[in-house]
């Protein structure tokens, strides 16, 4: 699979159990995923924590510490065309909360 610069997908696993909680297509999407309260300086602290292979320890909405790593080639296969997939009887994320801002001003009803 070819990337995009800069759109590299990204496994998510719990750092106690040592499991897979889930796979992302963006980085955007795993901030969104796992911080408490998301805002642009979350996307910094996931890209920190991929350049450094360390783990995520606050503002979490686990109750564990996370690990980040790029995903290998078998779980691109897995994730395929969709934007994300979380395993292991993980919590699913709320769809509006990983959408982000999906429309644009041209479906605005005009009165």
């Amino acid at each position: 699979m070819k990337y995009i610069i800069g759109y590299r997908p990204v496994a998510v696993y719990n750092c106690s159990n040592k499991q897979l909680i889930g796979i992302f297509k963006y980085k955007v999407l795993v901030a969104r995923y796992i911080f408490k309260n998301y805002n642009c300086d979350k996307n910094h602290s996931v890209e920190y924590c991929l350049k450094r292979n360390g783990r995520i320890l606050k503002d979490l909405k686990f109750d564990f510490k996370v690990a980040l790593r790029y995903a290998n080639e078998e779980q691109i296969q897995m994730l395929g065309t969709e934007d994300y997939i979380i395993l292991n009887d993980y919590n699913k994320p709320e769809s509006t909360r990983m959408n982000g801002f999906n429309y644009s001003t041209s479906k605005i009803n005009k009165k």
